[in-house]
């Protein structure tokens, strides 16, 4: 997908830990497709929801960092918001770019947040802001990780989206999905039980 392998943080902090080397030469490739045939496939495609701030929307991001290290914070929590954004914006593709003016934090960010004509998102359980922090409205969504669907509802209405758990084309879906998680939640108990 040309992206050099120093540049991706888990196969840094993974090398760096002496998991091995992240020179291609090093690495045995195998499989059904040579690594030519694959690096073809997204040729010329963009990299969406890879980096947020690479988004076309009035959105904000802050990613800050995670608790008690100096490694920012870019993992659940942000592939959350990539899950939630990126299912939004391929529903109805252009969602993003009329979003309200915004800002979503995750981690521990260390700087200011002024968007005093917008809200202003927390995502998880120790997102928290250490600077001034100024918006129209500050909202928090607890989890440790979140999950996208639990960014469904309060992102779009925090932000003017449209909300895929109201797209009648899921509806459907999601019924099943809930009676689903249900039955699993039940079946699960009573093999506890057993």
């Amino acid at each position: 997908m040309n992206y050099r392998p120093q540049d991706v943080l888990h196969l840094q902090l993974a090398h760096e830990r002496g998991y091995g080397s992240l020179q291609l030469k090093d690495i045995n490739i195998t499989g059904d497709i040579s690594i030519d045939k694959l690096r073809a496939k997204p040729k010329g495609q963009r990299k969406l929801f890879q980096v947020l701030q690479e988004l076309d929307t009035p959105l904000s991001f802050y990613s800050g960092y995670a608790p008690n290290t100096d490694i920012i914070c870019d993992g659940g929590c942000e592939a959350a918001i990539k899950g939630c954004l990126g299912t939004i914006e391929k529903r109805r593709p252009g969602s993003l770019k009329k979003a309200k003016k915004g800002a979503i934090v995750t981690g521990i960010y260390k700087g200011d947040i002024v968007v005093p004509d917008g809200n202003v998102l927390l995502v998880g359980d120790c997102t928290k802001v250490d600077g001034k922090l100024v918006a129209k409205r500050v909202m928090r969504i607890k989890g440790c990780p979140i999950g996208a669907r639990n960014l469904f509802i309060p992102v779009p209405l925090l932000f003017g989206l449209p909300s895929p758990m109201f797209d009648i084309r899921d509806a459907f879906l999601f019924i099943v999905n809930s009676i689903q998680k249900v039955f699993n939640i039940v079946k699960y108990r009573w093999v506890l039980k057993q």
